[in-house]
């Protein structure tokens, strides 16, 4: 799983770059393998990884390189940016691409304690069955609703994976890349 930026020069750089390709890498495997054994498949990525810092200096260096790996923008309320490169990656016989990055600020809550996330699509039938097993308590405790603003989504968690997945309908993790 390796991909490459032209944008990285120096040699402290590429280290950097490396230990955000293997953060990538630990929440691209978590966020999949807990879905694959909760839902017995994969879905598909809406193009979103969000990288969770663990402590100030994390956040301070990962976010100068994320502002070398993606476009630049002036609007205030975005949280994911568009990278310059997609970030792609072999898995499961499939390459894998993400098109967006966000670097989240270290946090002090159960929450903050995981590494990442990714949002995955699906089409509303699948996404309103699976809804409605989590309603009726049908479905594995691992997954549960989450609503952010008036956008609803599944979330995924186990706590012995430090990635967590997010499942909405389309259109939902494009709206998430802005704060509102």
């Amino acid at each position: 799983m390796l991909f490459r930026f032209k944008h990285i020069a120096t040699m402290s750089k590429k280290l950097i770059f490396k230990n955000l390709h293997e953060r990538i890498e630990i929440v691209h495997k978590g966020a999949y393998n807990v879905c694959h054994e909760i839902f017995g498949e994969v879905f598909k990525n809406s193009g979103n990884i969000g990288i969770f810092c663990q402590t100030e200096n994390e956040y301070k260096t990962f976010e100068q390189l994320a502002t070398q790996l993606t476009k630049k923008s002036t609007d205030l309320n975005q949280k994911y940016f568009e990278l310059l490169e997609p970030i792609k990656l072999d898995f499961t016989n499939e390459t894998i691409s993400y098109t967006h990055l966000y670097i989240r600020k270290p946090e002090a809550n159960n929450y903050g304690k995981n590494l990442g996330d990714i949002d995955f699509r699906l089409d509303k039938i699948k996404f309103e069955s699976i809804y409605e097993k989590v309603l009726n308590k049908t479905l594995d405790p691992r997954v549960g609703i989450y609503i952010y603003k008036n956008l609803t989504m599944l979330e995924v968690k186990d706590l012995s994976t430090p990635a967590l997945a997010y499942l909405a309908v389309p259109g939902t993790a494009e709206k998430m890349r802005f704060r509102f």
